[in-house]
C-alpha cells in the first residue's frame, strides 16, 4: 500500500512539474488554423501545398490552413511563438522523419519537425502522411477550442440539454437564443455577419447505426423544426457533398444545407452517438450560416462543442 502511495505521489510531482512548465512559457502567437512552416524555399513548398489544399464540406474553396513561411536562418523567439509551427529541413545526413512536440516554446503550442534526405524524398512523405499531418494539427486546434470552452460556456443552455436528452455538453457561452421543439433543441449565436448554431435531436429506432438514412433523418427534423421566412420553404441537405465517416463509435456527417426556397445555405458536421441506457441515438449538429465571409474556422470552433458531447449515465 506504501509502495502504491509513492507512485501516485510521483505521478502527481510530474504532472505539476509540467503543468508548472507550461505556466511558465509565453503565449502563442497566431491565429485559429494558421500554420508557420520554416524551411528553405523548397521545402517549404512542399509542406505548403499539403496544408493548402481545400477542406471538404465547404460551399467555397477554403484551404485547411492559413499558411505563412520564413526562412530557417529567421527562426527567433517571435517565431518561435507560434501556435502551429512546423520546421522543415533536407539534407543528405537528417534522415527521413517526422516529429511532433507540445508547448515545446509558447502554450498552447503544436511544433512539428519534418526531415528528408531530398525535396523528393520529402514529396514522397508528403504524399503518403498528408492526411495524418492535417488531422493532426486540425486536432491540435480542435482541442485548443475544447479548453477554452471549458472556461467560458453557457451552463444554462446545458442544463437544458441535460434536462431534455440525457448529455452533458459544453455549449458556447454567446448561443444565447434557443428554440425548443419534440425531443428537439436548436441553439444560436444568431450574429448578423456569421450566424453559428447547434441542434440537438433523437433517433429513437434503437441504438444500431449501421442503415440509417442520415440525410432523410436529417431533412425530416429539420423541416419540422426549423422553417424559413415564408410558407413551404424548410431546411434541406444539399443533394451533393455528403459524407459519413465513423470513428470510436461516433457517426460524423457533413455537407451542406440549403433553405429550399430561399438563397440561404451553408455547411454543416453532425455527431451521432448511441445512448446504450435510453436506448436511443442522440445527433448534435453545428450549422453555420454567413454568407458575406469564410466559414472554415465558424463550423470547425463550432464542431469542437459537439465533441464535447457525452451521454449522460
Amino acid at each position: 500500500m506504501r509502495g502504491w502511495t509513492l507512485v501516485v505521489a510521483v505521478m502527481a510531482l510530474l504532472a505539476s512539474c509540467r503543468d508548472g512548465r507550461k505556466a511558465l512559457l509565453p503565449e502563442s502567437t497566431g491565429r485559429a488554423y494558421e500554420a508557420l512552416i520554416v524551411g528553405d524555399s523548397k521545402a517549404t513548398d512542399i509542406v505548403r501545398s499539403v496544408l493548402q489544399e481545400p477542406m471538404e464540406g465547404l460551399p467555397q474553396q477554403e484551404p485547411w490552413f492559413d499558411v505563412s513561411v520564413a526562412d530557417s536562418k529567421r527562426l527567433n523567439a517571435t517565431l518561435r511563438s507560434a501556435r502551429c509551427l512546423i520546421v522543415t529541413s533536407i539534407g543528405e545526413n537528417s534522415g527521413n522523419s517526422i516529429s511532433v512536440g507540445y508547448d515545446v516554446y509558447a502554450a498552447p503550442q503544436v511544433v512539428v519537425r519534418i526531415k528528408a534526405t531530398s525535396a523528393e524524398q520529402l514529396s514522397r512523405m508528403m504524399r503518403t502522411r498528408a492526411t495524418t499531418l492535417r488531422e493532426l494539427l486540425t486536432e491540435n486546434e480542435m482541442k485548443t477550442a475544447r479548453q477554452q470552452l471549458e472556461r467560458r460556456h453557457n451552463t444554462e443552455a446545458e442544463r437544458t440539454a441535460r434536462q431534455m436528452f440525457g448529455v452533458e455538453m459544453r455549449i458556447p457561452e454567446d448561443m444565447t437564443s434557443s428554440k425548443r421543439g419534440d425531443n428537439f433543441l436548436w441553439l444560436s449565436n444568431n450574429a448578423a455577419d456569421g450566424m453559428q448554431n447547434i441542434c440537438l435531436y433523437i433517433y429513437k429506432k434503437g441504438i444500431a447505426t449501421d442503415g440509417i438514412d442520415w440525410r432523410t433523418l436529417r431533412d425530416s427534423v429539420m423541416a419540422a423544426n426549423i422553417p424559413g421566412e415564408e410558407p413551404g420553404m424548410v431546411m434541406r441537405t444539399a443533394t451533393e457533398g455528403l459524407t459519413t465517416s465513423s470513428r470510436d463509435g461516433t457517426t460524423i456527417c457533413r455537407g451542406l444545407w440549403e433553405m429550399e426556397g430561399d438563397m440561404m445555405g451553408g455547411p454543416f458536421v453532425s455527431l451521432a452517438v448511441a445512448d446504450t441506457v435510453r436506448k436511443h441515438i442522440v445527433v448534435a449538429e453545428a450549422f453555420v450560416y454567413a454568407p458575406s465571409r469564410e466559414k472554415r474556422n465558424l463550423l470547425r470552433q463550432t464542431e469542437a462543442a459537439l465533441q464535447t458531447l457525452r451521454t449522460a449515465p
